[in-house]
This record gives structure tokens, sequence and C-alpha cells, in this order.
């Protein structure tokens, strides 16, 4: 993502937050070449979005590497209705896990998130095929 774009990421993202539910935990991951937990379980969206400032996107995208991370946290999380939010505008292109991988941890998962996925270009792995809910929308300009 270009600078511009992230920043409109932000601002979406944002705007997320501000309409969640005050008892909505949070999990941040970012993912260039790899995966990488930044903040686990909170209900502190400022910190969220404070967070998410540290983000420098770069080339590489091991979009399915996060994804699968994700399942793993928000599926320990204390709700019963869980989502997972993706923002990318990337195809996976450096992950360990696979499509496949990542498809069969959504299955097994007792309590499996919903995916969504915020972005201007969606790609296969963010749809994750099963159990998935698309939400297209344009980035605040």
């Amino acid at each position: 993502m270009t600078g511009e774009k992230i920043g409109k990421a932000r601002t979406a993202l944002s705007r997320f937050i501000n309409s969640s539910h005050p008892n909505d935990e949070y999990f941040l991951i970012a993912f260039n070449s790899r995966a990488q937990l930044l903040l686990d379980r909170t209900r502190d969206g400022e910190a969220v979005l404070q967070k998410l400032t540290l983000v420098t996107p770069r080339q590489n995208t091991a979009l399915y590497d996060a994804v699968y991370l994700g399942i793993e946290r928000v599926t320990r999380g204390a709700h019963q209705k869980k989502a997972l939010l993706i923002i990318s505008d990337g195809q996976d292109n450096n992950s360990r896990y696979n499509f496949n991988e990542v498809r069969r941890l959504m299955k097994e998962s007792t309590s499996s998130p919903t995916p969504s996925a915020f972005s201007t270009a969606v790609t296969q792995g963010a749809s994750l095929e099963c159990k998935a809910r698309h939400f297209w929308t344009s980035l605040p300009r």
C-alpha cells in the first residue's frame, strides 16, 4: 500500500472501531514478509489505532500467514461472535501457509470468525471461500 492508501485504510479502521461496541476485543497483526502480532487482546480501540501508525507497508505480502495467526487469536476471544478484518492491497506472495491450510483451520475451528475484507483489491486469500462475508467498500477520500 502506498502512503495515501494506508492513510485511507487507517481512516476506515478508525470509523469501524468508533462504531463498535465498547466491550469488543481487538488484536492487531501486521504482515509484510511475515505476520507479526503487534497488539494482543485489548478493548482499547485507540491503542489499536496508535499501534497501526507503526505499520509501514512494504513489498511482500504474507497474507495467508496473517490470516492463520488471526484465526488462532480471534478464536480465543471472550465473545461468541467473532470477526476477522483484513486490510490489504495485495495478493499473498510470501507465506509459509497456503490457502488450503488456512481454509482447513477455518473449518476445524469450533468458533471460527467471519472474515471481513476491507480493501481496494480483495483477493482470493481474503475471501477464504468458506464462511466468508465481504464488505466491499470505497475507502474514504
